[in-house]
């Protein structure tokens, strides 16, 4: 069998400049069924078992704890609770009310005028940013004619 032939080892997308690319996964589907039956019916014994009604709230606790430990490591503000908040809104909430949750503001709002500034004049003396005479930035690579000194 093709990759080519399965829709689930293969995307064709058709380009207006290029034409068509075809991605496929370097895989031969027939060696591949035996192993996929395997594990399918390994999960359906899993799904079964008394065992998942405890792994399945465990699971989501541990991904929940470990996207928190990433985003402190980063920077982030939010708490435990509200990146688990996060976690468990339905995608198809829409935009409006996602804006309304308690944690967007912690993430998205804290951070007023001085910050910024603080943060700009960080970057500026770092030179990763360049502010012209008519406050606009530039990227530290592009040096304009009227630098606005630090």
């Amino acid at each position: 069998m093709m990759a080519s032939e399965n829709p689930e080892l293969a995307l064709r997308v058709e380009t207006d400049r290029f034409g068509p690319f075809l991605f496929q996964v370097g895989v031969d589907a027939v060696r591949l069924q035996l192993p996929m039956q395997r594990v399918e019916d390994a999960h359906r014994r899993f799904v079964a078992s008394p065992l998942a009604q405890v792994a399945n709230p465990l699971e989501r606790e541990v991904i929940a704890s470990s996207i928190y430990g990433t985003n402190t490591i980063e920077g982030g503000t939010l708490t435990e609770d509200e990146t688990r908040s996060a976690l468990n809104l339905d995608p198809a909430q829409g935009l409006d009310a996602v804006r309304h949750a308690p944690w967007y503001a912690s993430l998205y709002l804290k951070l007023n005028d001085k910050t910024r500034s603080r943060d700009l004049k960080k970057l500026r003396g770092l030179e990763l940013v360049v502010l012209d005479t008519d406050n606009r930035l530039w990227p530290g690579c592009i040096r304009p004619k009227n630098v606005k000194a630090p």
